[in-house]
C-alpha cells in the first residue's frame, strides 16, 4: 500500500504548483498551499516509512505523526481565514502549532528506545506502555480540541452570514463542516482500531493502510472544494463610504415595529429610502448582494444598516432581500408569458443563486413549495 503514499505525495506537489502560479493569491490560498504541502509530507513519509529508506525509520514516524497532527490545525486556521474579516496570519495564529511541537516532545521517550523495544511496543504488547500512552492521549485531545474549535467557528459563521449576505451559496462553508465531521469519524474509528490492535483482533498494518486510503480520499475532497472556494469577506465595507457623508442614524432605541410612534425620523427616512431603492433599482436581482454594498448605496455604515433591519424591521439582511425575491418570483410565476420557463429559471431571474436556498426560503415564507404555488395559480 506504499503506492497510496506515493500517489498522494505526487498529486499534492502538482496541486501546490497549480496554486503557486495562481494570480492574486489570498491569505486563505496561501494557507491552503501550506496545508497541501503538509499533506505531501505526510504521504511522502508514509511511502518512505513503508520502503524503509531511512536509517532510523522511527524518526520518519515522528515526522509523519507531526504532519498528521497538523491537519486539524490547518483546518482550523483555514476556516478562520475565510470567516474572519481582514484576517492576518500572525504569531498568535501560528502559535496554534505549538501543540504539535508539544506532541513531538511527548514522543521523545519512545524515540529513545531501541528498535526492538519500539517494535515490541507497536506490534507485540497487548497493553499500551507509558512511552506511547502520553503521545496517543495528547494526540487525541489536540485533534478533538481543534475539531471542536473549527465547528464553533463554522456554526457561528453560518449564523452571521444571514446578517450580511443575501445568499448562502459558496460562502456557507458547509463543505468544511462536512470535512470536520469526517475527520472526527476517522479519529474515533482510529481509536477503536488501535484498541482492536492492542487486543490482537486487528492487524496494525491493515488498519494503517485503510486509514491512509481514507485520508487520501479526504485530501481530494478538500482540494476539490478548496480550489473552488471564494473569499467571503473581501474588505471592510465602510472604507468605500463617501468621506463627506456623515452617518444618518443615531443610536437606536428598541422598538417593536417601524410604525411605532417612538421611531426616530432618521430611521423612518432611511427605511423608506431603503425600500424605495430596493423596488426602484431592483437591487434584489443582484444574486450576490451584500449588506456592505447596500449600506454603501445608502451612504451609511454596515453596522448601522444591520441595526436598522434588526430593530425596525425585525429581520436579517438575508430575510429582507429574499422576501423581495419571493415576491418577484410570484409575479413571474403567475404571468402566463413565463409558463414555458422552469421554476429554477424563474428563481434565478428573481435574484436567487441557489436552488436549495430558494426552495427552503420559499417554503418557509409561503408554506408552499414553488411547484405547489405555480399549480394553484395557473391561468
Amino acid at each position: 500500500m506504499d503506492v497510496i503514499g506515493a500517489i498522494g505525495a505526487i498529486n499534492a506537489l502538482l496541486l501546490v504548483l497549480l496554486l503557486a502560479i495562481k494570480r492574486s493569491k489570498t491569505v486563505s490560498d496561501k494557507i491552503l498551499i501550506a496545508w497541501i504541502i503538509n499533506f505531501s509530507l505526510y504521504f511522502g513519509c508514509y511511502f518512505l516509512f513503508e520502503q524503509y529508506m531511512s536509517i532510523l525509520s522511527s524518526y520518519w514516524l515522528l515526522v509523519m505523526g507531526a504532519t498528521l497532527l497538523s491537519h486539524p490545525v490547518f483546518l482550523y486556521i483555514y476556516s478562520i481565514s475565510l470567516t474572519r474579516k481582514n484576517f492576518v496570519f500572525n504569531l498568535k495564529v501560528a502559535s496554534n502549532f505549538l501543540l504539535v511541537i508539544l506532541w513531538m516532545i511527548s514522543l521523545i521517550p519512545f524515540l529513545l528506545l531501541t528498535t526492538e523495544e519500539q517494535t515490541s511496543i507497536v506490534y507485540d504488547k497487548q497493553s499500551i506502555s507509558y512511552e506511547m500512552f502520553l503521545p496517543m492521549m495528547l494526540q487525541l485531545c489536540v485533534e478533538l480540541y481543534f475539531f471542536i474549535r473549527t465547528l464553533i467557528v463554522l456554526v457561528k459563521h453560518q449564523s452571521n452570514i444571514e446578517q450580511e449576505f443575501s445568499y448562502h451559496f459558496r460562502i456557507n462553508l458547509d463543505w468544511l463542516k462536512i470535512l470536520t465531521y469526517l475527520y472526527i469519524v476517522i479519529l474515533l474509528s482510529s481509536v477503536v482500531g488501535y484498541m482492536l490492535v492492542s487486543s490482537k483482533l486487528l492487524n496494525i498494518k491493515v488498519m494503517d493502510d485503510l486509514l491512509m486510503v481514507v485520508r487520501l480520499l479526504l485530501f481530494f475532497y478538500m482540494i476539490y472544494h478548496g480550489f473552488k472556494q471564494k473569499l467571503v469577506y473581501y474588505t471592510e465595507d465602510f472604507k468605500s463610504l463617501p468621506k463627506t457623508r456623515k452617518p444618518e442614524i443615531s443610536k437606536p432605541e428598541p422598538v417593536d415595529s417601524e410604525t411605532t410612534p417612538q421611531v426616530q425620523p432618521e430611521y423612518t427616512s432611511t427605511v423608506a429610502r431603503l425600500k424605495k431603492m430596493m423596488l426602484d433599482d431592483k437591487l434584489f436581482l443582484e444574486q450576490e448582494l451584500s449588506l456592505g454594498e447596500t449600506a454603501n448605496k445608502l451612504g451609511i455604515h454596515t453596522h448601522q444598516l444591520s441595526k436598522l433591519l434588526n430593530t425596525q424591521l425585525n429581520k436579517s439582511f438575508f430575510e429582507f432581500v429574499n422576501e423581495y425575491r419571493v415576491d418577484e418570483f410570484k409575479r413571474l410565476a403567475t404571468n402566463p408569458i413565463n409558463k414555458h420557463i422552469s421554476l429554477l429559471g424563474l428563481a434565478m431571474d428573481s435574484g436567487f443563486n441557489s436552488k436549495a436556498t430558494f426552495n427552503r426560503f420559499f417554503k418557509n415564507s409561503t408554506g408552499l413549495t414553488p411547484s405547489e404555488f405555480r399549480d394553484r395559480n395557473k391561468q
